[in-house]
């Protein structure tokens, strides 16, 4: 197969020229614990992004970490990875609430939904959580619908990273 040909190929699948290299498809994406509830039109075509999504978001969650590791900012955060799932709702969201300083009458106070994220955003990354709102892989031809993706965190010690749907 030519060059030329894989080009055109890529274009027409939507996907890097380096995936036509490879020897055997990417890896699925290790998304831990997956919690969706999932449409029953779901497509599988769409984990195919989301594998994407994870992928490109650890290579981010990578790089970041060993930037602060290299400015000696790189220190675990002690609330990362301090809750299970057992511990119940409330218990986890009191302690999130604490641990970023929520407070419920100044969220309320916020005049638009954008100014109540923006509110909570800065909280989070007050105390080094990274928000990121992504809603494709940096293509409208990879839109990923929001009844398949609304969301995941990764858990990283260093540099935890929340992924909103945008």
């Amino acid at each position: 197969m030519t060059r030329p040909l894989l080009l055109k190929i890529s274009k027409v699948y939507r996907r890097p020229l380096i995936v036509f290299y490879l020897e055997t498809p990417p890896p699925k994406g290790d998304r831990g614990q997956d919690f969706r509830q999932l449409p029953e039109d779901y497509s599988l075509a769409e984990d195919a992004l989301i594998d994407a999504l994870v992928r490109d978001i650890r290579a981010r969650q990578s790089i970041i970490r060993a930037a602060m590791e290299d400015e000696d900012e790189g220190f675990p955060l002690p609330f990362v990875g301090s809750a299970t799932i057992n511990e119940g709702i409330e218990r986890i969201s009191a302690s999130i609430q604490a641990t970023i300083g929520f407070d419920l009458h100044e969220f309320r106070a916020q005049g638009t939904v954008p100014e109540a994220f923006a509110y909570l955003r800065t909280k989070a990354e007050a105390v080094g959580v990274f928000v990121l709102l992504i809603g494709d892989l940096g293509r409208h031809h990879s839109r990923i619908a929001v009844e398949t993706f609304r969301g995941f965190a990764s858990a990283d010690p260093v540099a935890p990273f929340v992924i909103i749907s945008a």
